[in-house]
């Protein structure tokens, strides 16, 4: 199969498929693997390659695979593709167990390429410093050099292309997109060391993001080397170090190279290709600016929190109206854990509803203005759980471009067909709508948008749901709270009245306690209460928190102070913004202080603890790569005074940084 990239980004398609049908002497069919080989190229430049051998009912899923793979490399968009299945007799295949595996300690390429020029040394190459030459300056091909280890001349017929170590895999068949360095180089390893006349090999990567490379012999076993070349760079390269003294033996190694079939046996077991794998992603979040760690609250008191002995202003709180620490939500939760004890017991439809989960249900349906409602464990537990219980193959599901990773893995669970248009543009969305066929379908969307703070433009969305005849799904885990006269969310604050509106929402934002919950029609709720996963297989929420979130609830109905403060402090901060000239006005808690650089995100909010401010940076995969920002939390407990220490501290670090640049 070949597909190439037309003029108008359209993918020309080519199937090559070569199967002998061959019987043997009984006249019985022959039994066989198949070899799925993928090239990807770039401007007729190799890109990558990778292939499989495997039984004829995984020819589909990983030829989809190594597709999904090529189209996804990190060199480049590739715009060609080749694929080739080829019919092998299964008695032709040889099994040769795996190499063994060590790995080497080096913290730099100079390191690294001191320990290469060891195990060469340890191998029978005594010019190593020659070797790792031809190594360092390797011009791109698609195979590896073949040097003969006495001359240090290169052997292969085709120094352009290179020779190529192909019909190859592991005994346990791995179906990921994703490459897994480790596993297929250790195969090619062990094949490439099983050759005639063939010493051992050493590589590079050519993936910009993987600095780890090898050294592989029968002797030495499979070596990793770390940081033989820094994150980033593209260069790659690969030697067999052969050791033939004739025509004969040359053409017996390259024989065996190219054409023989190997199966590796005994692979060490799957936990120990995931921890390699694990260590080297570890490092890449690392040198990226992409490592996360956790940071340690002690005690929270207003709108501080007490970090290693001392205490800080913090703006990352998603406790909007400050409920979580309010003393009659506190004393609700007491009062709950005294009569019912700490767990639940069970699921809802087991053992685990309590009075107060419908107490708590009821009362967010009526708050909500819809018929009927459920609690789930977490937002993320119900977005994950209701898409899928509502869509399947065959729906269609339109998603905004920066929708919360819950709905998003919503999304890919259900298996339907995803349509994402451009953010809060309800035009593209209009488009797509039209342009789509579909049967059952829904618009899905956050209310307030996590990173951004800014609000979905729900009059089109409830406007374009009705004249398509599809479900309206928001999200309003950010608005629940915040948004409208008495804090109900988008729909109270845009005045919508779509009969197909299905309200998702949380407990933990300015409800301040823990939980998500769904509302919509009664015999919607019915359905996933037979249906979501999420809520059918999972323990109910602990009473203590069940009952804090009834009071939260009652004390938003009650009082308008709540959202009044929160609201105050809102325009107050708008204020600040005009009087330091800072471009971070907000409609809603979320402000978002965009700095680019990961790099650059980490230091300000470094920076900024080191002035007393607790506000944390946020990252990719969270937010596109070089836009990283501080993600800024405006609650009701925030004083003035903090407040305008803090965007004066915001607004010099600033002005002194792009002043600096």
């Amino acid at each position: 199969m070949h597909f190439r990239h037309g003029q108008k980004g359209v993918f020309l398609l080519q199937v090559c498929w070569e199967v002998s049908p061959k019987m043997n002497a009984s006249g019985t069919n022959k039994s066989f693997l198949y070899a799925v080989k993928m090239r990807a190229s770039k401007d007729d430049a190799h890109l990558s390659g990778a292939e499989r051998l495997v039984e004829k009912e995984q020819i589909l899923p990983i030829s989809q695979s190594l597709i999904r793979r090529a189209l996804n490399h990190a060199n480049g968009n590739t715009d060609a593709v080749h694929l080739k299945v080829e019919a092998i007799e299964c008695s032709e295949v040889l099994k040769v167990p795996s190499l063994s595996v060590t790995e080497a300690d080096a913290s730099n390429p100079a390191e690294a390429f001191s320990v290469l020029g060891r195990l060469l040394k340890e191998n029978g190459i005594d010019d190593a410093e020659s070797c790792l030459s031809l190594l360092k300056n390797a011009s791109p091909m698609r195979g590896a050099m073949l040097v003969n280890i006495r001359t240090l001349q290169r052997c292969e017929p085709d120094p352009e292309r290179g020779v190529r170590a192909t019909y190859m895999d592991g005994e346990r068949v791995c179906f990921g997109t994703e490459k897994n360095h480790f596993r297929e180089a250790l195969i090619l390893a062990t094949k490439v060391s099983s050759a005639p006349h063939i010493v051992g090999e050493l590589c590079v990567s050519d993936d910009c993001n993987y600095t780890t490379g090898y050294f592989a012999s029968k002797k030495s076993g499979y070596v990793r080397i770390p940081n033989l070349k820094t994150l980033g760079d593209p260069h790659g390269g690969r030697i067999f170090l052969y050791d033939g003294t004739d025509e004969k033996d040359l053409a017996e190694t390259l024989h065996y190279l190219e054409h023989q079939a190997v199966i590796v046996t005994n692979l060490p077991m799957d936990v120990s290709l995931l921890v390699f794998d694990v260590r080297q992603r570890l490092k890449a979040l690392k040198e990226k600016h992409l490592y996360r760690t956790e940071t340690v609250i002690e005690a929270v008191e207003g709108d501080r929190v007490r970090i290693d002995g001392k205490w800080y202003v913090s703006f990352t709180s998603n406790d909007y109206l400050g409920f979580s620490q309010h003393p009659d939500v506190k004393a609700a939760a007491v009062r709950a854990l005294a009569q019912y004890g700490i767990g639940s017991g069970g699921s809802r439809l087991m053992c685990g509803t309590l009075e107060l989960h419908q107490r708590l249900e009821r009362f967010i349906a009526e708050f909500t203005g819809h018929e009927s409602a459920m609690v789930f464990n977490s937002g993320f537990s119900a977005n994950v759980s209701i898409l899928p219980a509502l869509f399947g193959e065959g729906d269609v599901i339109f998603s905004d471009a920066l929708n919360h990773a819950s709905l998003i893995d919503g999304c890919r669970l259900c298996k339907a067909q995803t349509v994402v248009y451009r953010h809060n543009d309800m035009s593209d969305l209009e488009e797509k709508l039209r342009s789509t066929s579909f049967n059952r379908a829904a618009i899905v969307s956050d209310a307030v948008f996590s990173m951004d703070g800014d609000i979905a433009d729900g009059t089109i969305l409830s406007e374009l749901a009705e004249k398509y005849h599809v479900l309206l799904y928001i999200d309003e885990a950010h608005a629940t709270g915040v948004l409208g006269e008495h804090g109900r969310g988008l729909k109270e604050h845009l005045h919508l009245r779509t009969p197909s509106y299905l309200c998702m929402g949380s407990l933990s934002k300015a409800i301040g306690c823990e939980g998500g919950f769904v509302a919509g029609s009664m015999e919607i709720i019915d359905f996933l209460r037979n249906t979501a996963r999420g809520y059918i297989f999972s323990t109910s929420l602990p009473a203590p928190s069940v009952a804090a979130a009834i009071k939260s609830f009652q004390l938003l109905q009650q009082s308008p102070k709540y959202m009044e403060a929160l609201r105050g402090n809102l325009a107050f901060w708008n204020t600040l913004c005009r009087q330091y000239n800072l471009p971070m006005t907000a409609e809603t808690p979320i402000v978002s202080c965009e700095v680019g650089s990961e790099e650059r995100a980490i230091l300000l909010s470094e920076r900024l603890f080191e002035k007393g401010f607790f506000v944390k940076a946020v990252r990719y995969p969270t937010v596109p790569k070089s836009a990283a920002r501080l993600r800024i939390t405006i609650t009701a407990l925030h004083t003035h005074e903090h407040l305008e220490r803090f965007a004066q501290t915001l607004a010099e670090w600033l002005k002194g940084t792009k002043a600096a640049g």
